[in-house]
């Protein structure tokens, strides 16, 4: 896809800035490797992450090495956490012009769990600019931008690493704030690494139901640390 031409329309759209969720183990992973790395990257260089549900469909469907990003903050427009974690990187939509050669992106029409087997690329993707400018919609769960670069990692900006980290106003197994545990987790990474982070609670709508959903799971220790 043309991405300068892509950036203008998304632009276009009121879609400034792009956001990817996940726990506090992998985003540490992001942070010490440079970028929101792909499931495969992560795979293939032995680092951390943790699993997910959709793991063996990506690697089906030929995406494990594409890196996944939204077009709205999921958390904040569902009044939700996010099912990915609740750790949220943002980057701005500039940042699309800055990949590495070779990059390219893709756009989904619907999830890639649902694609069913042999169905066209009409169905699955949208073919050019023309047609997101035509159909793409903030916010749309299942329209998710799919980034593949030569390394399967979308590099950080030279600025500070962008993150709103979900408060749960809950304690750990061993009796820690999930906040404070999972914000210093990941400003150890981020030093480790000499990269700068902006890391703030995240902002929730008045009506937003995560306590709620927060106070009615079980262990968090998966998702803050």
């Amino acid at each position: 896809m043309n991405i300068p031409a892509l950036v203008v329309v998304l632009n276009l759209k009121g879609i400034k800035t792009l956001f990817h969720a996940n726990t506090v183990q992998t985003s540490c992973t992001f942070l010490g490797a440079g970028g929101l790395a792909s499931r495969g990257y992560v795979e293939r260089n032995g680092l951390p992450q943790t699993p997910q549900s959709s793991d063996d469909t990506d690697k089906a469907m030929g995406v494990w090495n594409d890196v996944f990003l939204d077009t709205d903050d999921i958390h904040w427009r569902s009044k939700s956490p996010n099912a990915y974690g609740p750790v949220l990187f943002q980057i701005d939509v500039a940042a699309l012009n800055k990949l590495p050669v070779g990059s390219d992106i893709r756009i989904t029409k619907k999830n890639p769990l649902y694609w069913g087997p042999g169905e066209p690329d009409s169905a699955r993707l949208f073919k050019d600019v023309a047609e997101v400018d035509k159909d793409l919609v903030k916010g749309r769960f299942e329209q998710m931008i799919m980034v593949r670069t030569p390394a399967a990692l979308l590099p950080f900006p030279v600025t500070p690493v962008q993150i709103a980290l979900d408060n749960p106003q809950r304690t750990l197994s061993d009796g820690s704030d999930a906040f404070q545990t999972a914000s210093g987790l990941l400003n150890q990474a981020g030093n480790a690494a000499q990269r700068r982070v902006a890391l703030t609670p995240h902002v929730c709508r008045a009506d937003c139901k995560c306590k709620e959903t927060y106070a009615a799971k079980g262990d968090l220790d998966g998702w803050f640390k």
